[in-house]
């Protein structure tokens, strides 16, 4: 159960900002790799 003040905390955009512009260029290279789907799954995974 959350404190009713939860409900107004949303910290996703921030998540997600964080998530492109610092940790993804620091484990990934420029270009595409052709592994779109796998990534994509990988990316969910995390992100869930």
């Amino acid at each position: 159960v959350l404190h009713p003040a939860a409900a107004k905390i949303n910290i996703n955009n921030t998540i997600w900002k964080i998530y492109f512009d610092k940790l993804l260029p620091l484990i990934t290279a420029n270009g595409d790799d052709g592994n779109v789907v796998s990534t994509c799954s990988c990316d969910l995974s995390c992100l869930q």
